[in-house]
């Protein structure tokens, strides 16, 4: 399994103000959030995380001083491969296509949500190392960033994950 050991904001790329040098647990989940800007009328917003699918299931919680997490990933390890369940503001998204893709960057699968925001990719779609899952949604939205107006907002989330140990080849 790959090991984290320092994370490190890049403030000239993220315009963040302060830089982490603080160590990272080998067995743990790390989260952002950024939001892009207007892009023909919407906000744009981008969610990624990593997450420690050999540890107990995982769902995305909100530090006690930040807002709560909107669009999230469960990833829960089966004997015949992973299931994630897709949420908006806590609620399953229905119908929304997952893809699932290698380290190399080739999609390895694609399938959409069911009625409880849940798809299943199978230990043959999953490979060995690292792995990432990618999707989105669009909503209606109304407010103002920078002094631009928007009247609707994109959301994406990508997740990646380390094969789990129990499905190691």
């Amino acid at each position: 399994m790959p090991k984290v050991s320092r994370v490190r904001w890049l403030p000239n790329v993220l315009k963040r103000p302060n830089c982490s040098t603080d160590s990272v647990a080998q067995v743990s989940s790390i989260s952002t959030e950024v939001t892009f800007g207007i892009y023909n009328g919407g906000r744009l917003n981008y969610y990624c995380n990593h997450v420690d699918v050999n540890a107990a299931p995982i769902n995305p919680q909100p530090v006690s001083n930040s807002k709560p997490v909107r669009l999230a990933a469960k990833l829960v390890a089966t004997s015949s491969g992973i299931d994630v369940f897709a949420t908006w503001d806590g609620e399953p998204l229905k119908d929304v296509e997952v893809k699932l893709y290698c380290a190399e960057g080739h999609e390895e699968g694609s399938a959409k949500t069911d009625g409880e925001g849940k798809v299943s990719f199978t230990n043959k779609q999953v490979e060995d190392g690292l792995n990432g899952i990618m999707f989105g949604t669009r909503v209606e939205e109304t407010g103002e960033l920078d002094g631009k107006p928007y009247t609707k907002a994109a959301h994406y989330l990508t997740t990646t994950f380390v094969r789990p140990e129990s499905q190691a080849k």
